[in-house]
């Protein structure tokens, strides 16, 4: 294949390059143009999809693939558009030495760089590449080189969170906003308050994290597309949607189930909807807190919520409280459930075994009289031997004396 590198603007070509194999292909192309450059020229190569800038990018890789990409095409002939740019360095070096010296800057060089007094847009290639290397270089930037479109563009493409030293004029291009929100979506809060009300940056924002609908203006926390994907992204993005869409079962739905307790969000009316309740628990069994009244004595959700954690059943009604089975089934999973259950179930022996027998400090929460029972403190205190703390006087002072003995 026939590669012919052409200069954009007059049509002059530099030569052609006949390849057979893309080794070393990148040094083929560099080592043809760079000779019959203008002096403290530069160039970079422009097609409609791809742009490789021989001083700005670091990275010889995308070129490489470039390149390969048309080797492999059909055609057995390409032309490389190749256009011409000025660059300045005050040492005169080649534009090889240059490009080296770019890529090789310190840290401490970068600083130094940044806060020179003489910098200034002539230094592009400089800035872009301290920025390129230490992002943060840009907040020490003069005024002037903060104010400039190129300078910011290229700060916030690569680092959306560099819109916060832009100049205030900047921060209220919307081509910069779109391009750092993209970047960051955080960068939308250093954005000017009029994009808050932007549905298109908003929308890139809320999806590159939902929580950013914080910054979103009154009226697009009522969107409910924006809302949804913001929810989508983070569940608790819910608590920044307007209450208006707290009756929206799509959006309640979607976030319960990524995080229950979101329950407490929804509507009164939301509260009462089973499937939506019946999500939470199954995400959250401590959900149940947020349901209504009827949801809180429904079976099926109580035990989808106990099956899960069996104290749970603090947020039942007093009915549920009353279930033995229900009861039982919480202390299987949660023997602290016992602290729960109603009054008449904690004075059940049964009920009382099945707690003590998993967690002997749970006697704390049975009856007095079963406090009292001898048989039952002395199970609790084989498996929990601070348990005796929780019997009943009379039952501490025989155990003591039967130990004295």
């Amino acid at each position: 294949m026939q590669l012919i590198i052409r200069r954009a603007l007059s049509g002059q070509d530099y030569g052609i390059i006949t390849i057979i194999t893309l080794h070393n292909i990148y040094k083929q192309i560099i080592n043809m143009i760079i000779p019959n450059l203008r002096p403290n020229s530069t160039f970079y190569v422009v097609s409609e999809k791809f742009r490789y800038d021989f001083l700005k990018n670091y990275n010889t890789k995308e070129f490489e693939n470039y390149i390969a990409n048309i080797y492999n095409s059909s055609n057995n002939e390409h032309i490389l558009y190749i256009v011409e740019k000025e660059y300045f360095d005050n040492k005169n070096r080649t534009l090889i030495d240059y490009k080296n010296y770019l890529n090789n800057l310190l840290y401490s060089e970068c600083l130094e760089i940044a806060q020179r007094p003489d910098l200034s847009i002539r230094d592009i290639y400089l800035i872009s590449a301290i920025i390129n290397f230490y992002p943060i270089t840009l907040s020490l930037l003069n005024k002037d080189l903060r104010d400039n479109k190129e300078i910011i563009l290229l700060s916030v493409i690569n680092c959306g969170f560099l819109l916060e030293y832009a100049s205030e004029r900047l921060q209220g291009d919307r081509e910069i906003v779109l391009k750092a929100v993209i970047s960051s979506g955080i960068a939308l809060k250093y954005a000017s308050k009029e994009f808050r009300d932007d549905k298109e940056i908003l929308l890139v924002a809320v999806n590159n994290h939902g929580l950013l609908l914080q910054f979103a203006s009154e009226k697009l926390r009522e969107d409910r597309d924006l809302v949804l994907a913001a929810v989508k992204q983070y569940a608790k993005a819910l608590q920044y949607a307007s209450e208006k869409l707290n009756e929206d079962t799509e959006i309640i739905l979607t976030a319960v189930k990524i995080d229950g307790l979101l329950l407490g969000y929804a509507s009164e009316n939301l509260k009462d909807n089973e499937e939506i309740v019946l999500a939470a628990v199954t995400q959250n069994p401590h959900a149940l807190y947020y349901a209504s009244r009827k949801m809180k004595q429904n079976i099926k959700i109580v035990l989808v919520a106990i099956n899960k954690d069996g104290m749970a059943l603090q947020h039942a009604t007093k009915k549920i409280k009353e279930d033995r089975e229900i009861v039982l089934l919480a202390i299987k999973k949660n023997a602290c459930a016992l602290s729960h259950a109603s009054k008449k179930l904690r004075s059940d022996k049964e009920i009382v075994l099945a707690a003590i027998n998993q967690e002997g400090c749970t006697l704390e929460y049975a009856s007095l009289k079963l406090r009292g029972n001898k048989e039952i403190v002395l199970i609790a205190v084989n498996t929990c031997a601070e348990a005796l703390s929780y019997a009943s006087n009379k039952i501490q002072k025989n155990i003591h004396s039967i130990r004295d003995s």
